[in-house]
């Protein structure tokens, strides 16, 4: 397996884990889509009464079987039939389709919106160090741009390939019980569509990273400047600054018009190819009409069918091939998780409902020039460290002040050390889970 498909695997396993919660949704979304099968193939079924039952004089399909013998009889009713199929068909389709389509946009937004709540949240906890390093704006495009990846993967990418491939095998199916050497002909250029979606894989994710590193640079030049307006303006920068701007920004348009190209080129080839089945499937099947074999009603089923197979067809290539600027914005989001936090949370921290307002320091030290006072104790100017090897406990409505010449020695005593504790309400801080801390223990200096 290659490196490209353990990277995609990969992906979709972290994804599976991301999504976790909504999953009830994600299935009801599944469901819904998967009744776009049935409806496909019935579809053809009223064009083929009009003309075999109605113009024609083929027996009636044995589904019509229990049909009163005055409407089997009678062409209008016939007629009148079909045309009500047909209409209930369409109602049924737009049903399915706006109630899919109201799910998948609610479970997409919270899906988004929880996923960049998350992205958040390790921003605030990595060191400004890293800030420094890679830029504000960087981390603004990868939760704002790069976040909703999640949901275009799997909301609008793995749920309409599966659904397109069960369409898919179900359209064979029907197609091969009517004809099978069009079936056949019809599947002939499935392998050339398989080609033409992997090499498109391959080329086109770098190239959709290097686009995002590209419009992530032209808004670092926008907050950066922004950010320093007043400088800019004093030293009537503003020239300069928007042709910097300009520049980066025409190297993501001319990325852009780049992977553009190549879309309508990928599409060209599809479009094509699955065209030339269609004309093949024509020119047999008129043919096998003139031999006999086929009925024109069954002809018009099965270019209904090929066509209908030829659009999973076209779904599962072109999803693929656009997925690939997803899978691209979903690296770039899954980077921003895996740096390293300022404070690792334990992997059994508990959160604290209700803090008792109890402190306790445990193995601190340091060497105070001015004294540490507190409301019950003092420790001399003279003493050379204080709660060594000891045991510090606030209660609650006590007041423990640390007074130092200077911020970093008041500071020590709280550096974190291995032989180091701080417990609150009983509990050791490393414990506790870091976002329930801010809103527990406040520590100011002046």
């Amino acid at each position: 397996m290659s490196v490209a498909a353990h990277s995609d695997l990969k992906l979709c396993r972290r994804l599976l884990s991301q999504t976790r919660a909504y999953w009830p949704q994600i299935g009801l979304i599944f469901i819904l889509d998967l009744l776009s099968a049935p409806l496909l193939l019935l579809t053809p079924i009223p064009l083929k009464i009009a003309v075999d039952n109605v113009i024609g004089s083929a027996p009636l399909p044995s589904f019509l079987a229990a049909l009163p013998s005055f409407m089997a009889r009678s062409a209008i009713w016939l007629l009148s039939t079909a045309a009500f199929m047909q209409v209930l068909l369409v109602l049924l389709g737009q049903l399915k389709e706006t109630s899919s389509y109201v799910l998948q946009t609610s479970t997409g937004e919270k899906l988004t919106l929880d996923f960049r709540s998350r992205l958040f949240e390790r921003l605030q906890r990595l060191s400004l160090a890293f800030h420094d390093m890679r830029g504000t704006a960087d981390s603004i495009y990868r939760v704002q741009y790069d976040a909703p990846s999640v949901q275009y993967i799997s909301i609008y990418g793995a749920i309409p390939l599966v659904s397109a491939a069960v369409t898919l095998l179900a359209t064979i199916y029907v197609t091969a019980r009517i004809d099978w050497q069009l079936a056949i002909v019809a599947l002939a250029v499935s392998p050339f569509l398989f080609l033409f979606s992997r090499s498109y894989k391959k080329q086109m994710r770098p190239r959709y990273k290097d686009a995002k590193a590209l419009e992530s640079n032209a808004l670092h030049v926008v907050q950066e400047v922004l950010t320093s307006l007043r400088v800019v303006k004093a030293f009537g920068r503003e020239p300069d600054e928007q042709e910097r701007f300009v520049r980066y920004s025409d190297q993501g348009v001319k990325a852009r018009t780049g992977l553009a190209k190549a879309e309508g080129v990928f599409g060209l080839r599809i479009n094509l190819t699955t065209a030339i089945g269609t004309a093949a499937v024509l020119f047999i099947g008129i043919l096998n009409v003139r031999a006999g074999v086929l009925s024109l009603g069954e002809l018009l089923m099965v270019l209904t069918y090929v066509t209908n197979l030829y659009s999973p067809l076209k779904t599962i290539s072109k999803t693929v091939g656009t997925l690939q600027s997803s899978f691209a914005g979903l690296e770039r989001a899954f980077e921003l998780l895996d740096q390293v936090t300022e404070v690792d949370e334990h992997p059994r921290a508990k959160s604290i409902d209700r803090a008792a307002g109890s402190i306790e320091f445990r193995n601190v030290s340091s060497r105070p020039r001015s004294p540490v006072w507190s409301r019950d104790f003092t420790i001399p100017r003279k003493a050379k460290s204080f709660w060594t090897e000891s045991i510090c406990a606030i209660t609650s409505w006590q007041i423990c002040a640390i007074s130092s010449r200077s911020f970093c020695r008041s500071q020590c005593c709280f550096r974190p050390r291995s032989q180091r504790t701080l417990l609150m309400a009983g509990q050791a801080r490393l414990k506790t889970r870091l976002s329930t801390l801010p809103r527990r223990l406040t520590l100011t200096t002046s």
